[in-house]
């Protein structure tokens, strides 16, 4: 300090002096500190001073280096994150940039810093994203900003790839700034494009074939009922049971990767919960009788509406009476049961079984779960259905749950929201073969409505021949049900009258009178046809053999069955040949030229196909006839929407085809 002090006074050299700067200070007692001089020069009475100010600064030297550590460990992690960061400024221009970024890119960090970010965007983005910047910071719209989405980038070699983009907003002095978090996500990309084509090959591959096989098999056990020998029987029903099992088994695995990948599909409407219950206990009677078990349903109220999917909350009841069903006692009851719940309405399934295993208890609805998870269970089952149904129930904003003892059962339960509707009665029945009854007695015409019903026959009444006319001429009708005795009319002169026109000359009458014997005897040797004459009082019999004999000889529907695979084709000619004339091609040109040619009353349509895919046909064959979608592929909504229905392969038994062709061809 003294050569210091003494080099500066000869001199005149400043170091310190009117200048100030950071030094080490040593205490009394030896230790060291950073401190904080300022020096300045000063004459006293002539006489050259100086004034020292010290500021002990080792906190802000504390403060600093944490700053610099925190610093540091910020830079570490923005330097070695998988992920792109990059910081731009309110124009667009680059201002940093992490090595990530470099590599995702392939630029050099110094190639990016200081122009636009658009050079990392492909047209047609690259041009737009200056006015979407200034959009944003002139309107406040905003795209991606604090959003996130899926766009595409460009590599420094012109090459393209997906990438996840989120873009935030910041403040940095006054000055608006925004960064952006780049994700490479093109590996993901190629794991769902692998992932989608094999729950596709899995869809046609394995639904195809597993269709043929239970199709083949009950056609066989159902025709040939006392034809087999016991023990051929057996292995029959032991392949078509193992089939059935091996269908759920991908039918859930298909639903369980839709889950996981949010593309489960729900068609929300408002329905009553409880036709809905009675609904799931018709079609799962014949499981249940199989294993010995009854279905009881118990509905304590006569209406629940609820807002859901009619599809899958069956499958929610299916699968909750299967379990039921498997750990019931042989000869034992499930119940089933609606009822109100706290505001809600809650659906319960309840077995009278050994009860759910404490130590099993934790993972009920976890995927995969079963009590007894052996190779040798005796139970079956996926370990699926609970975790779907779980799934199915969270997404129609409800609740599932159970309640259960060691010995005393179990009660599984879902709880829906209630809603306020007016479900009508009978609502979205469809209309079957529609029929006139032709009768001046209300009683008479009531009586054989009802006693047409079971025939799966919809009945319009006149009570007069000139109401009847007036029906007549503005309804398709496949049957007239005939009184000879009308109170404006003798019934055989109306029957010449109709005969004499065109629209209803071919028309199949069956007369049903006090003067049916009459009748014949009057008509004997006329041209005009009458399916039969039958005398009041009925017998029921009767009305239901001719009945039967008008839809077996009235017009026979054509369909035409686009399919590739030979062995769906021909089980689903064994299911129509009593109720169609079915013509069939196995490409989409053969649809074409098929289309071009002949009119049909229904197209049932495969999606995969040798040369393109049958959507290609929607187009083509809007408003010219019903089109029904029988595919391994699922379909989503949109093209559910543009046919009058959609069936999955393998998810689909014999009865339910034929019982959906012919609902369409009735309707």
């Amino acid at each position: 300090h003294d050569g210091y002090l003494h080099n500066y006074l000869t001199t005149g050299d400043k170091k310190v002096i009117g200048i100030g700067r950071e030094v080490t200070g040593q205490r009394k007692d030896g230790s060291t500190f950073p401190m904080e001089l300022a020096v300045s020069e000063m004459k006293v009475n002539g006489e050259r001073m100086f004034t020292g100010i010290v500021r002990d600064i080792t906190e802000r030297k504390h403060i600093e280096s944490d700053l610099r550590s925190s610093e540091n460990r910020v830079r570490a992690v923005i330097d070695t994150v998988v992920d792109g960061i990059i910081t731009i400024q309110r124009n667009g221009i680059i201002q940093t940039a992490n090595p990530a970024t470099a590599s995702i890119f392939g630029y050099e960090i110094e190639e990016m810093l200081g122009r636009n970010v658009n050079m990392l965007m492909p047209e047609p983005y690259h041009n737009a994203h200056d006015d979407y910047l200034h959009n944003y910071l002139t309107t406040g719209d905003k795209k991606v900003i604090g959003i996130g989405r899926e766009v595409t980038g460009q590599r420094k070699d012109g090459s393209t790839f997906p990438m996840e983009l989120a873009v935030s907003e910041m403040d940095v002095n006054g000055e608006r700034m925004f960064t952006g978090i780049v994700r490479d996500i093109t590996e993901r990309k190629r794991l769902e494009r692998l992932k989608s084509e094999f729950v596709s090959t899995v869809s046609h591959e394995l639904r195809t074939p597993l269709t043929s096989i239970r199709g083949a098999l009950g056609l066989v056990l159902g025709k040939s009922t006392g034809e087999l020998p016991d023990k051929a029987r057996q292995m029959l029903e032991m392949a078509e049971r193992n089939s059935e099992r091996l269908t759920l088994l991908i039918n859930d695995i298909l639903d369980l990767e839709k889950i996981e990948s949010g593309r489960l599909e729900f068609e929300l409407t408002e329905l009553d919960l409880v036709p809905l219950a009675r609904q799931a206990v018709e079609d799962n009677a014949g499981y249940a009788h199989k294993h010995q078990v009854q279905l009881r349903l118990q509905a304590a109220l006569t209406k629940a509406p609820v807002r859901g999917d009619t599809h899958r909350l069956l499958q929610v009841f299916a699968n909750l009476i299967s379990n039921a069903v498997k750990y019931s006692p042989q000869d034992g009851t499930v119940e089933i049961s609606v009822e109100s719940y706290g505001g809600d309405f809650r659906a319960t399934v309840r077995d009278y079984g050994p009860g759910v295993p404490v130590a099993f208890r934790g993972r009920v609805f976890q995927r995969f779960a079963q009590a007894d998870s052996s190779d040798t269970r005796e139970k079956g089952g996926t370990g699926l259905g609970l975790s779907i149904s779980q799934a199915i129930i969270e997404r129609h904003e409800g609740r599932i749950g159970y309640k259960s003892e060691v010995d005393q059962g179990a009660l599984f339960y879902f709880d829906l929201p209630a809603v306020e509707a007016d479900i009508k009665e009978g609502a979205g029945n469809e209309a079957g073969v529609r029929v006139l009854i032709c009768e001046d007695n209300a009683d008479v015409a009531t009586i054989l409505a009802e006693m047409l019903k079971p025939e799966g026959v919809v009945s319009d009444i006149a009570a007069t021949a000139e109401a009847a006319r007036t029906l007549l001429a503005n309804h398709a009708y496949r049957l007239l049900l005939l009184d000879l005795t009308l109170p404006d009319a003798d019934g055989l002169q109306f029957l010449r009258e109709l005969r004499s026109v065109a629209a209803t000359a071919d028309l199949p009458v069956i007369v049903v009178s006090g003067r049916a014997e009459e009748g014949r005897i009057a008509f004997n040797g006329d041209a005009m046809t009458v399916v039969d004459w039958l005398q009041k009082p009925l017998e029921l019999e009767r009305l239901e053999k001719a009945l039967r004999e008008v839809l077996r000889h009235s017009y026979r529907p054509c369909i035409l069955h686009v399919e590739d695979d030979p062995d769906i084709i021909q089980i689903t000619k064994v299911l129509l040949e009593e109720t169609a004339e079915l013509s069939h091609v196995s490409t989409v040109r053969g649809a074409r030229e098929m289309l071009a040619v002949q009119d049909f009353d229904l197209v049932i349509l495969d999606l995969g196909l040798a040369d393109g895919s049958g959507l290609e046909l929607l187009d083509e064959l809007k408003g010219s006839c019903p089109v029904m979608i029988f595919s391994a592929q699922i379909p989503d909504r949109k093209i559910t929407e543009q046919v009058t229905a959609a069936l999955t392969k393998s998810m689909t038994s014999n009865e339910q085809l034929l019982e959906t062709i012919n609902k369409i061809l009735r309707g």
